[in-house]
């Protein structure tokens, strides 16, 4: 019992620093405007965007814009549409709790695996990254941020010695969500081969099998962008 209790205090010390940590490296952001790069014409300046409803959902899922086909990208800007259309620091904060979800999930994930001050040393080291840092400052680099959650999410469910094959689907699914939201996350099913192999000393083979749902949706993806 005893234990439990100092385990307890440790992971509340633990998420106490992190958030502090997260704080004061974000508050002095959330601040200022829109920026001229992307903010502008993807948002302040997108007419679709200001038309807003069914008018940009529609557009959002058959159209390719700004180079790329991320409609869940697109989509996400929808609750900022509607509470707080020109006001930059609104989308801020949701940046920095999707942001901040990511963190929760990469110590869930960490602390299965490593002891609880190695779980939190790698967490801060993630949200303290520059390259973690700038996407919550950045608008429109959302993409960023809610493709690596879905990411983290299909990966812990991925984790279990067993998923079932309902979690499997489950994982399948989340992961072809964050391809709608930024293609770069076609490296998931290698990367989840690679942790299968080092961490759960799978097989090779064994471990592409388990890959090969996410590697097709990757491919196919990355087909359909050329």
């Amino acid at each position: 019992m005893a234990s439990d209790s100092s385990s307890r205090r440790a992971l509340a010390l633990v998420a106490i620093v992190v958030g502090l940590v997260l704080g004061a490296i974000h508050q002095p952001k959330l601040g200022g405007e829109f920026v001229n790069w992307d903010d502008s014409r993807f948002l302040s300046d997108n007419p679709l965007f200001a038309a807003g409803g069914w008018t940009y959902v529609s557009a959002a899922l058959t159209q390719v814009q700004f180079e790329a086909y991320q409609p869940l990208h697109l989509l996400s800007y929808l609750p900022d549409r509607y509470l707080w259309q020109d006001w930059a620091t609104g989308f801020r904060l949701i940046n920095l709790a999707l942001f901040t979800a990511s963190a929760v999930l990469l110590f869930s994930l960490l602390r299965r695996r490593a002891s609880l001050m190695a779980a939190a040393a790698a967490t801060l080291l993630f949200v303290c990254h520059p390259l973690c840092v700038e996407p919550v400052a950045w608008i429109t680099s959302r993409k960023d941020l809610l493709s690596l959650l879905l990411m983290l999410i299909a990966f812990r469910i991925e984790d279990d010695e067993e998923p079932t094959t309902k979690r499997h689907i489950i994982a399948v699914m989340i992961f072809a969500a964050a391809m709608l939201t930024k293609t770069a996350t076609m490296s998931f099913p290698l990367v989840l081969a690679a942790w299968l192999v080092v961490v759960h000393q799978r097989s090779w083979a064994a471990a592409l099998r388990r890959s090969a749902p996410f590697l097709a949706i990757a491919i196919a993806a990355g087909l359909g962008t050329t």
